[in-house]
C-alpha cells in the first residue's frame, strides 16, 4: 500500500489516480491523462503557495503535467525492513 506522506523522487513510477476535491467534482487538466495511467517523476516542484507538486512524465501521451501527490500513487510496493 502507497503511504501518501512518504515524498516521491525523481524517476519514481507512479499511477494516476483521480481524487474528488469535492463529491462528484473530478480535477480539471485539460489533457488526456486517466486514472490507471503510468508516469515517471521527473521533478519536485515547490509552488508559491508552498505546496510540493511533482511533474509526471506519462508514458501513454507523452505529456508532461504537475499534480499534488493525491493524485499520484507509486506502481510498486516499498518492502519495509
Amino acid at each position: 500500500m502507497d503511504d501518501q506522506s512518504i515524498s516521491l523522487l525523481k524517476g519514481d513510477l507512479v499511477e494516476y489516480t483521480e481524487y474528488y476535491y469535492y463529491p462528484g467534482t473530478t480535477t480539471s487538466l485539460n489533457v488526456n491523462i486517466s486514472t490507471g495511467d503510468i508516469g515517471i517523476v521527473m521533478d519536485k516542484v515547490i509552488n508559491a503557495l508552498g505546496y510540493v507538486m511533482y511533474d509526471v512524465l506519462w508514458l501513454r501521451t507523452g505529456q508532461t503535467t504537475r499534480h499534488v501527490r493525491a493524485n499520484l500513487k507509486l506502481a510498486y510496493s516499498i518492502k519495509s525492513d
